[in-house]
């Protein structure tokens, strides 16, 4: 199965390419270094890219060709329960 993981360099994202070992990895985050050790790690493909830019993004789907599976592990983390939250948070964290 060919797989591209996007935010590998996370705790989620790591955790979820690890269960994966075996099959066909492709690793995306923004930390290069942390990036290419952990796909060093499981014999996978790092491909650095910022998911903020639309530029490198196109870029990414590009390079990774046709996918099996693809696993959004990127977002962000706020400190308080969700009921808790603005809407400006929670709409942020959807972009």
């Amino acid at each position: 199965m060919r797989v591209l993981v996007l935010g590998a360099t996370g705790g989620l994202g790591s955790a979820l390419a690890r269960a994966l070992k075996g099959h066909e990895l492709l690793l995306s985050g923004r930390r290069a270094g942390a990036l290419r050790e952990l796909a060093e790690e499981l014999g996978a493909k790092a491909l650095p890219a910022d998911l903020e830019d639309p530029l490198e993004a196109q870029a990414l789907l590009e390079e990774a060709g046709p996918l099996d599976l693809l696993l959004h592990a990127v977002g962000m983390a706020g400190r308080a329960p969700v009921r808790e939250l603005g809407r400006d948070l929670v709409n942020q964290s959807a972009h």
